[in-house]
């Protein structure tokens, strides 16, 4: 009797806007598409959007898709690879770029890890990555925070330590927002960090609208911009 083999876990790279085309990633994600029909993913709708955006011929009635966010127990992460166990390959999607980077795709890959499974990750857009790349920061040495602390004290705090590691250890700090409260922490920024700090601000990166600021906080502090509702990434470096 021949044993069943483990199916493969697929990191796919989502698009950051919807109004990018599929030329935006690499052939081998349309041709993975067309060969799986099951995927793990933050939310229903991003994850019927993608596939149907990436492939429109595809059959939506024949998608297995399980949810994967702040609410699942560890029983559940069990569960969402047991397809891969039974030989049926899984894409990992995150809502926008690449999955694992600011989401739980993580905890699904380090399962897969330990239970011998193939992940095989795709290249695609990272509007971290892309900040990175295009701040006129080092990208030697860099740190990535996610979001920030929500407790006010707890996050100035946090701003003044990445704004010593930025400037004594050269290290980039990049960070990010909810996008409803980026004007108020850019507002935090201009006011607790040194004027020679420079600070950049990675903006609806891949959109029609895309914008990547790097200029002191004495220069942001003469500009008037609204990143209101807006996906930034931030990166503080010297």
């Amino acid at each position: 009797m021949q044993l069943q083999t483990n199916g493969i876990l697929f990191l796919l790279p989502n698009l950051l806007d919807e109004g990018n085309t599929v030329d935006y990633l690499q052939p081998r994600v349309k041709e993975v598409v067309r060969n799986i029909n099951n995927y793990i993913g933050e939310t229903e709708k991003n994850i019927r959007s993608f596939v149907k955006k990436i492939l429109p011929e595809k059959i939506q009635g024949e998608l297995s898709i399980e949810l994967l966010n702040e609410h699942n127990a560890e029983g559940d992460l069990k569960k969402l690879i047991a397809p891969l166990q039974r030989g049926y390959d899984i894409g990992l999607l995150s809502d926008a770029g690449m999955p694992c980077l600011a989401d739980p795709g993580y905890q699904i890959v380090r399962l897969c890890h330990e239970r011998g499974i193939t992940v095989v990750p795709l290249a695609g857009p990272s509007s971290i990555v892309l900040t990175l790349v295009a701040s006129g920061f080092t990208g030697q040495q860099f740190t990535f925070h996610g979001y920030l602390p929500y407790d006010k004290i707890v996050r100035q705090k946090r701003i003044k330590q990445m704004e010593v590691d930025a400037s004594v250890k050269n290290y980039t700090q990049l960070f990010m927002e909810a996008p409803y409260r980026n004007n108020q922490l850019l507002k935090e920024l201009l006011e607790i960090c040194d004027s020679k700090t420079v600070l950049c601000a990675g903006i609806a990166l891949t959109s029609s609208k895309e914008k990547i600021i790097t200029q002191s906080i004495a220069q942001w502090k003469k500009m008037a911009i609204d990143l209101h509702k807006i996906p930034v990434v931030f990166a503080i470096g010297r």
